[in-house]
């Protein structure tokens, strides 16, 4: 499964949660293999405080190289399709959280 977050955040939110509930990456991950995707451009929302994933103050640049800019949609579809071809044997199952 492949977690993909909208809104210029990085893989990161997929282990927040506001509820008793696990979040989502965590929960997955104990039945499939789970990777997070962060496109480049995107910011890293999260810290971790006490060994827990909590939102931080300010983002931070993301852990992805610089890609030129401004990409279109098909720009970010063919990223994620190289990347998922060379490194990640599928199926693939996408899950997409965000907007923007």
């Amino acid at each position: 499964m492949i977690l993909q977050s909208g809104y210029g955040n990085s893989g990161d939110v997929w282990s927040l949660t506001d509820t008793t509930s696990p979040a989502v990456f965590p929960a997955l991950a104990e039945t499939n293999r789970v990777c997070t995707y962060d496109r480049p451009g995107s910011m890293i929302t999260t810290t971790n405080a006490s060994g827990a994933p909590t939102l931080a103050e300010t983002a931070r640049r993301g852990r992805s190289d610089s890609a030129p800019m401004p990409r279109d949609p098909a720009d970010v579809v063919t990223e994620l399709h190289d990347l998922l071809a060379a490194d990640v044997p599928g199926p693939h199952v996408l899950g997409r959280r965000g907007c923007g």
